[in-house]
């Protein structure tokens, strides 16, 4: 069935500070959460496919997030979301789906925990704050709307990250790997914005859902660049681009400073 597409008043629905960037003549919106979204802007489905595919893409969406907060903001969400809410650790998030008591349900989005008692709970298109705040009954919590809007920025390049060095403690001492990363954000039309560099251990990753909203990032392993990619988790096209980890093309896998604190390897 064809969309149907209808003029209305902007009266009453809420525009995201982005609204003005692409509000023209040629702009379509829809209207989720009582939100005004982009639906269409005027330019070409597939050029934007294309561009989502093979560099990054940004969008404007309806996703409404709801703030709870109180000594008992995980009874809560443990009462009405469909898994153990308990074991979601400070700057973690998870996909979770509220239900009924005949097990219906009733919204999905995503739960981020910002503190032992502050989450977030970004919900799907519906009413929803009314009945989750009615399930609160009892309990000293609070349920309210931050007023706050969601942008995503998705694509393989929405996060670029360079390992500049990469160091692996021998077998015969405590296993740990260290890398010298570069992260950087990247937005379309946007300049590159860094969102973090430093040494990244494997015990203790330096990124997370608080630093960033859309990747964890961790140390796993130091491999050669060769290595990877006859694994098939980096294709050569995509390796032209980065240096070896070891910053040296033969280098094995402690090719990295000696001292993880040391400054990076010049280019």
């Amino acid at each position: 069935m064809p969309n149907t597409t209808l003029c209305i008043d902007g009266f009453g629905t809420r525009r995201s500070p982005f609204f003005e960037c692409y509000a023209t003549p040629e702009s379509e919106f829809g209207v989720g959460n009582g939100r005004l979204f982009p639906w269409r802007i005027g330019d070409s489905a597939t050029a934007d496919y294309w561009t989502l595919r093979r560099k990054a893409a940004q969008f404007d969406v309806p996703e409404m997030p709801l703030e709870v907060t109180g000594p008992d903001a995980v009874n809560l969400l443990d009462k009405v979301f469909a898994r153990d809410m308990r074991k979601l650790r400070v700057g973690r998030a998870v996909y979770s789906i509220a239900c009924n008591t005949r097990g219906g349900i009733v919204m999905d989005g995503i739960a981020i925990c910002l503190d032992e008692e502050r989450y977030w709970y970004v919900q799907a298109n519906g009413d929803f704050l009314g009945w989750f705040s009615a399930q609160a009954a009892g309990l000293d919590v609070e349920v309210r709307d931050p007023d706050v809007c969601v942008f995503q920025v998705q694509g393989p390049r929405s996060l670029d990250i360079l390992a500049r060095a990469c160091d692996k403690k021998p077998p015969t001492e405590t296993p740990e790997s260290a890398a010298y990363l570069e992260i950087v954000d990247v937005r379309p039309d946007s300049p590159a914005v860094e969102v973090f560099h430093g040494w990244m251990f494997a015990s203790s990753p330096a990124i997370s859902a608080l630093e960033h909203p859309v990747y964890d990032v961790w140390v796993l392993d130091c491999r050669k660049r060769s290595e990877v990619i006859a694994s098939g988790l980096l294709t050569p096209h995509a390796a032209e681009d980065q240096p070896d980890a070891t910053g040296d093309d033969q280098g094995d896998a402690s090719g990295g400073p000696e001292d993880p604190t040391a400054p990076p390897p010049e280019d």
